[in-house]
């Protein structure tokens, strides 16, 4: 009787836990996504954006690169560029997916051309190649 009692509770309380994995986005841990194909394979996906546009959930301050954010186990991974000083940085940053707090960020040194610190430049910037 005790051990029917403690499956029992087992199953109850892990059945929810099971539904709401199931219930999580696909993760899109690559560029271009899992298989670097540009394809979605979620479902019940918007066949067109609202006339209102989407509902923005929450800005951080990055520079605009060539990029694409990266999303897996909970996290979501972005790479940008700080060129408020020469020779320039890049900087790798994680949020945590649903508070969307900054969880750490990781900024190095790169050697960028001296046009990659043009305000009209309109591209993002190129390293130079070692």
């Amino acid at each position: 009787m005790l051990r029917s009692a403690k499956i029992f509770v087992a199953v109850v309380l892990g059945l929810p836990l099971l539904l709401v994995a199931k219930l999580r986005a696909e993760d899109w841990p690559q560029w271009r996504g899992p298989n670097r194909d540009g394809v979605c394979c979620e479902t019940g996906l918007l066949q067109s954006f609202p006339a209102e546009g989407l509902k923005v959930r929450r800005r951080v301050p990055v520079v605009w690169e060539f990029v694409s954010p990266v999303a897996a186990q909970g996290r979501v991974f972005l790479h940008d560029s700080d060129l408020s000083d020469y020779p320039g940085k890049k900087r790798l940053h994680c949020w945590d997916e649903t508070t969307g707090q900054e969880t750490w960020s990781h900024i190095y040194e790169v050697a960028y051309e001296d046009w990659a610190f043009e305000p009209t430049q309109e591209i993002g910037p190129v390293p130079i190649p070692i």
